[in-house]
């Protein structure tokens, strides 16, 4: 029985005559022996108080959403009186020493135990209830332990690499570096400030609270998001440099071309004279990276030598710009002059191309040979063409002069050289392609005749002429107008034709239409007869009849359209 009430009064010694939990680290006890004062017991490294019984660890919940201890209080208390009731159970088991001291002598005789309590006399119930109230008692205090953390659940629940990702999507601008690293100071300082607050162990009367590893590990969230930030910071500084070294490679390429011609040489003067502006505004730039830098190194974080390059790479680029910017300038130079020199010989050789054209442009009056117009039609092109280029040629001597600030050459003769040509071009390019189609739909498949084209050619090249015509007669041009007359007649008398034609070959004849044709022109004409060409119908006199072909074509036509309009009617209802 002393055992028993000596066990008793290990665990009620230990209970505090009051216990007032002001926060984690500050827990106030009044024992028994203490009338006067209080006692704080919350150790700070990590030593258990000799009066604890207990250890409780301070733990999390497995989905990191609340505070816990690693076992219960009521579990504590059930396990204080398991102990308690074995011991009793357990010491009405002890045998009497005779027997085993000399066990020769009681060989036959049963097991003696020594005399003991049992778990339902008066006195073992009586300890047994003091002990359940002494562990009791501590019950509210451990949940008001465990509540101050409470405070702590953000942290607990805080998940840094999404922290830090929508940190960084909200952080922007030329200040975000001075304000990413007022956050990181921010999780670091409670960091800090949690490591002081909460102790290593904090003991309650018979119960020591280990607070190690939960300190640990929400010391370790906080630390965690503040170094994402600082990654955060880096990989900025990393792509800010990249960007404005990139901008400087822009600069040193442009810079390092050679001008091939003098408008390549103006825009690199003008690139040249924007630069200092941009190197201003990369100025600002390059601060503000320099200043990323110092935060980085502020906080002691890891940079790589790579780190380093970039900044001496980022911080000498002005000076090198302005350098290779100085000796571009020198370079331009020389090249200036190397282009004006041949500017010089191009307008020399361009002087005496002029005079060439003009000679051929005046030999032209001296074409007369119809036999020979697909030779000529060709040489008109060719010269055309040169013509052409010295216009464009006039141009750009013109625009160079400018460029060197020198006055402007007169290049009238080259316009004057286009308009002389112009009469000759069109006479011998309309008479060129006339004898071409004439072949061709007087003797080809009727139905290749392009009708449109036929229209424009003909009723276009009768208007040319007349204006051709003119102008040489002008100029004296006898012999090469009497040409232009003799085409102008010919297309004049092919011009009644067009009218027929154009209806003959409107989409819209069918067979009834040609029916109509063939009955009035007394022979069956149409797609599919033989010998479908012009020259067959103007063998059978079809000029003769064109009133009533046109106005069959124009029918054909209205009907056609109505047709059109009726089917696209009937294709969007059925849509609908």
């Amino acid at each position: 029985m002393d055992s028993l009430a000596a066990f008793t009064r290990m665990i009620e010694d230990r209970r505090p005559e009051e216990i007032v939990v002001e926060s984690v680290s500050v827990v106030k006890a009044r024992s028994k022996r203490q009338e006067e004062g209080v006692a704080e017991s919350s150790p700070r490294e990590g030593t258990r108080d000799s009066n604890s019984l207990f250890v409780l660890d301070l733990t999390r919940s497995p989905d990191d959403k609340a505070f816990q201890f690693s076992v219960s209080p009521a579990t504590f208390l059930r396990a204080v009186i398991e102990v308690f009731e074995k011991g009793v159970v357990q010491m009405g088991d002890v045998p009497q020493p005779e027997k085993l001291v000399l066990p020769h002598l009681f060989k036959s005789q049963p097991k003696h135990v020594l005399a003991s309590v049992n778990l339902d006399e008066r006195r073992v119930q009586e300890y047994r209830r003091r002990i359940e109230e002494a562990i009791t008692f501590y019950v509210p205090h451990l949940d008001r332990f465990l509540a101050l953390f409470d405070k702590y659940l953000e942290i607990l629940q805080l998940k840094p690499e999404e922290t830090v990702k929508e940190i960084e999507q909200k952080t922007n601008g030329s200040a975000a570096s001075d304000q990413l690293k007022q956050m990181a100071e921010d999780f670091f300082r409670r960091e800090a400030s949690l490591l002081d607050e909460i102790p290593d162990s904090t003991t309650i009367g018979a119960f020591c609270l280990n607070c190690c590893d939960i300190k640990r590990f929400l010391a370790q969230k906080l630390h965690a998001v503040g170094n994402l930030i600082l990654d955060v910071i880096a990989q900025r500084f990393r792509d800010q440099c990249t960007q404005t070294l990139d901008q400087f490679r822009g600069f040193y390429a442009t810079l390092k071309k050679r001008p091939k011609n003098i408008e390549e040489l103006t825009e690199m003067k003008t690139f040249i004279g924007d630069i200092p502006a941009k190197l201003e505004r990369l100025a600002f730039d390059i601060k503000m990276n320099l200043h990323t830098f110092a935060i980085l190194e502020e906080f002691k974080y890891k940079l790589y030598v790579e780190d380093h390059n970039l900044r001496w790479k980022m911080f000498g680029s002005p000076l090198e710009t302005l350098t290779l910017m100085a000796e571009t300038e020198k370079s331009l130079e020389k090249d200036r002059q190397v282009f004006l020199e041949e500017l010089l010989t191009q307008q020399a050789e361009f002087e005496e191309t002029i005079k060439d054209l003009e000679g051929i442009v005046s030999s032209f009056s001296q074409y007369s040979d119809m036999s020979k117009l697909d030779e000529i039609s060709e040489n008109v092109l060719s010269v055309n063409a040169r013509i052409e280029l010295s216009v464009q040629s006039a141009k750009l001597h013109n625009a160079r002069e400018m460029l060197f600030g020198k006055p402007a050459t007169d290049y009238s003769r080259v316009h004057q050289l286009k308009k002389d040509f112009a009469p000759f071009s069109t006479l011998w390019l309309t008479a060129a392609e006339w004898q071409r189609s004439k072949v061709q739909w007087h003797k080809g498949p009727f139905e290749e005749i392009e009708a449109g084209a036929m229209e424009k050619q003909v009723y276009g090249g009768i208007k040319q002429l007349h204006k051709v015509i003119r102008t040489l007669k002008e100029k004296g041009f006898e012999n090469v107008s009497s040409r232009a007359e003799s085409v102008l007649h010919e297309l004049e008398e092919f011009a009644p034709l067009v009218p027929l034609i154009v209806a003959l070959r409107n989409e819209g004849m069918r067979e009834r239409h040609w029916e109509k044709v063939s009955e009035a022109v007394g022979s069956r004409i149409g797609p599919g007869t033989d010998a479908f060409r012009l020259c067959t119908l103007l063998d059978l006199k079809i000029s003769d009849f064109s009133e009533v072909i046109v106005a069959t074509g124009e029918l054909a036509a209205r009907e056609h359209l109505i047709e059109k309009e009726r089917s696209s009617l009937t294709c969007s209802e059925s849509i609908l």
